[in-house]
């Protein structure tokens, strides 16, 4: 669980509060939550199996007993479940719980009159929900994802960077919109008709030319008390995603692929992964190892991995090391069979893994 930004970190501000504010069942099942996610990280599974049954137990009861109908309480001990399943790659459950939370966020906009504000718990969610569908786009196709229908603030400047996400919102809504064209070439794997692949690539160039000029910035009643070291990081963070939104969206939308183009933004994100002590986020790695061109690069890849098994043990990074390293040796193969390179990773990848590799 990491905010790349310590004030006003949801994680601290908001979950412990609401663990400890009462005897009800769903605090009661979020303080177990958190502490399965505590002892998985210090002791392992065995340590922490009690605690997330108990977890599990709590939410269920509260959901059917409960009289005061549904609460953010509910909620987050849903998404810390989620957070369990990250850390424990074995467990296999984080799509289950995540439904779950999607469920519980439906009742949640019902009570406040269909729509939600940009808090954290709700941007938590977002990450989760939009990430999940870098995976497996069909399953959010064709309405999109939950969070993003029912986020809406006029006030809310999606151009400021979240903690638990990283980066903006307005680069989660690009990453969404590109999934929504993975899952529409995955629904009808017919060619598009030339009427067709001319609005497709107007819109890619409306998004191409969105993300190169797309600015992320600190909220200015937190930078002040941040130091200049979590300013450079928080940042390098957000740059990072927007680097890596723009070589997804130019591998699955690019009809005219400019190669120096692509490789100038590789090296730029290949340049902040190098200058961060610890990497804290596995999706724009991914991405960016998956458009790396020379062995030089995939070695670079390889360092900013083993840095993230030391400092962090969390299992999603040992199924992220194995998934990158197969597609690597995919391209190897194609390579030596005189082939032309231009392989998708989820051409050659199980998408149906439980194991949320990229959160």
């Amino acid at each position: 669980m990491i905010s790349t930004i310590n004030i006003n970190n949801g994680f601290r501000d908001d979950l412990i509060p609401m663990a400890l504010s009462s005897g009800g069942k769903a605090s009661h099942g979020l303080r177990n939550a958190i502490l399965a996610v505590s002892a998985f990280h210090l002791w392992g599974p065995e340590h922490a199996l009690s605690y997330k049954a108990e977890a599990i137990r709590s939410l269920s009861s509260s959901l059917s007993t409960e009289s005061f109908g549904t609460t953010e309480t509910q909620l987050a001990t849903s998404m810390m479940l989620c957070v369990y399943n990250v850390f424990d790659e074995t467990e296999g459950h984080w799509s289950l719980h995540l439904y779950g939370a999607q469920k519980i966020l439906h009742q949640l906009a019902s009570i406040h009159g269909g729509h939600l504000a940009y808090r954290f718990l709700y941007t938590w969610f977002l990450y989760h929900e939009v990430l999940g569908g870098f995976s497996q786009p069909l399953k959010q196709w064709p309405h999109g994802p939950a969070s993003l229908r029912l986020l809406h603030d006029s006030q809310f400047d999606t151009s400021m960077i979240i903690g638990s996400l990283g980066c903006s919102v307005e680069v989660m809504e690009i990453i969404s919109c590109v999934n929504t064209w993975r899952a529409m070439e995955l629904q009808d794997h017919m060619a598009l008709l030339d009427s067709e692949k001319s609005s497709r690539n107007i819109q890619y160039k409306q998004l191409e030319s969105r993300i190169s000029l797309l600015t992320q910035r600190l909220d200015p009643m937190h930078e002040e008390h941040l130091s200049q070291f979590d300013r450079t990081k928080t940042l390098a963070t957000a740059e990072l995603y927007r680097i890596a939104t723009f070589l997804y969206l130019h591998r699955v939308g690019s009809t005219e692929p400019s190669q120096d183009i692509k490789s100038a933004y590789l090296q730029q994100g290949l340049q902040i992964l190098g200058s961060l002590k610890v990497c804290t986020s596995p999706w724009p790695l991914f991405v960016i190892a998956c458009e790396t061109e020379t062995d030089d690069q995939r070695i670079s890849i390889l360092k900013t991995l083993d840095r993230m098994d030391v400092e962090r043990h969390i299992g999603n990074v040992f199924v992220l090391r194995h998934i990158i390293e197969s597609f690597w040796k995919q391209q190897d193969l194609q390579a030596d069979s005189g082939k032309a390179s231009n392989l998708k990773w989820w051409d050659t990848i199980d998408l149906n893994l439980t194991a949320p590799w990229f959160i």
